[in-house]
């Protein structure tokens, strides 16, 4: 664990881990480690870390032990191209299946779906407390959170106008 490109341990102290491109000069943003804990806000964490997976640059897994239980954490960014959200949702198809199969799942990040806020079609998956609009990334993520049985949470609760949308 703690390891970054090439495998190579970064730092010393808290171990960041990462999922990314393989040479961090072909990244065209800036590679934050996604889905790792803040610089010395996770004491004990590196403890219960039973396994982390980069599985691309859009989407990481991390397995833990907490209290006699697994939770598996996976975090993920999508892409904005219509285009490239099927692949997307095929790979995290596959890290969700896995993680399914023992313990409990969080899955978060940043999907960049519009998912609007019809809550009667797609009862189950959203809540009635989210912006209006669906984009046709919207309608993929919908289907895909519909067919695995997943919740959309910040569209159950309400949220004040600025803290809808990033």
């Amino acid at each position: 664990l703690g390891v970054g490109h090439f495998g190579k341990r970064l730092v010393a102290g808290p171990l960041p881990m990462e999922s990314g491109r393989a040479e961090p000069e072909e990244a065209t943003w800036d590679p934050l480690p996604v889905g790792s804990p803040p610089a010395g806000g996770a004491k004990g964490l590196s403890a219960c870390i039973l396994e982390f997976t980069p599985v691309d640059e859009r989407v990481a897994s991390l397995r833990l032990r907490v209290g006699g239980r697994i939770l598996t954490v996976v975090c993920a960014y999508g892409p904005n191209s219509s285009l490239a959200y099927p692949p997307f949702l095929e790979s995290l198809e596959g890290v969700l299946e896995s993680a399914l199969s023992g313990g409990s799942l969080i899955l978060l990040g940043d999907f960049n779906a519009h998912v609007g806020n019809d809550s009667v079609t797609w009862r189950g998956v959203i809540g009635k407390n989210g912006p209006p609009d669906l984009n046709p990334n919207g309608v993929l993520f919908l289907d895909f959170c519909a067919r695995l049985r997943l919740s959309i949470t910040n569209t159950l609760f309400r949220h004040k106008g600025v803290h809808m949308c990033t």
